[in-house]
């Protein structure tokens, strides 16, 4: 998400006074999401100089100058923005989603998991939880992912994402795959996609359905021929059935397109079949 949300702008622009038709056209600069991040920057440094702006203001126009950097690939500026604008208002929920979204894409999972507590301790809600659970996730904390995801799903009950998200947590820990599958069977119910079938063949690589995972993997390729993931997974359930020529070219396939493919399974506990050697 590289642009703030549209509320910020107006919440920005009710800054300006009629005193100041310069500022006002700033501003509307400033949260113009077809602007280019220079202009922007530029908008939203003038914006800044702005004498008699709420602090509030102020944080959520450093936050949206932190964007424009960041889509710049300026992540010393856009760090330095994101920092200012959280000290101006560290109890802002839609400041302390941006700020957790900007060091999820860093990496900083802890940074993030922080800003989210902040967030939902504000008023907590089902798309919080579950972006704290892909933050707890890339953490390696499962119970804490799952325990968001719950959350998440007693809120939105219906929301296939949500039921994908909470069967990939489990998949990739190779951990209760019972409810796993539960999860994904209800997801595809509810509305199929790559994305859930995807998962729900990683849920069958793991319990040593092969076959069921070629189905799933199959399935997930007819919608995304280019999803490297599946092909790859594609591979592996083909590898285990003993199809070794179809298992080489998905897999020679998949990390042509996705180098890190292997090493993603490998995290999971899934690797090809190898034979053993001969004697």
């Amino acid at each position: 998400m590289r642009r703030f949300c549209l509320a910020a702008a107006i919440m920005a622009l009710a800054a300006c006074t009629p005193h100041n038709p310069d500022a006002e056209i700033q501003a509307v600069a400033c949260f113009d999401e077809e602007m280019s991040p220079e202009d922007q920057i530029d908008a939203c440094s003038a914006f800044l100089t702005a004498e008699g702006m709420p602090a509030i203001r102020r944080a959520r126009t450093l936050a949206q100058r932190s964007a424009a950097y960041e889509g710049l690939d300026d992540f010393e500026h856009a760090r330095a923005d994101m920092l200012a604008a959280i000290a101006l208002a560290p109890n802002d929920q839609p400041l302390r989603q941006q700020s957790a979204y900007f060091h999820m894409r860093e990496g900083d999972n802890p940074a993030a998991i922080a800003d989210l507590n902040v967030a939902i301790a504000r008023g907590s809600n089902d798309y919080l939880y579950f972006v704290r659970s892909q933050a707890l996730d890339d953490a390696h904390d499962y119970e804490g992912a799952v325990a968001d995801m719950n959350a998440a799903l007693r809120l939105a009950p219906g929301n296939a994402s949500y039921l994908n998200q909470r069967c990939w947590i489990r998949a990739k820990a190779a951990r209760d795959l019972d409810m796993a599958i539960a999860d994904c069977n209800r997801g595809i119910a509810i509305q199929s996609s790559a994305a859930i079938l995807d998962s729900r063949g990683v849920v069958r690589l793991q319990l040593q359905q092969f076959e069921q995972a070629l189905a799933d993997f199959e399935a997930a390729l007819a919608i995304e021929p280019e999803e490297y993931h599946s092909l790859y997974g594609r591979g592996i359930a083909a590898s285990h059935l003993g199809r070794a020529e179809d298992a080489a070219r998905d897999i020679a396939a998949a990390l042509a397109g996705y180098p890190e493919v292997a090493e993603r399974y490998a995290s999971y506990g899934i690797t090809p079949f190898t034979p053993p050697a001969t004697p």
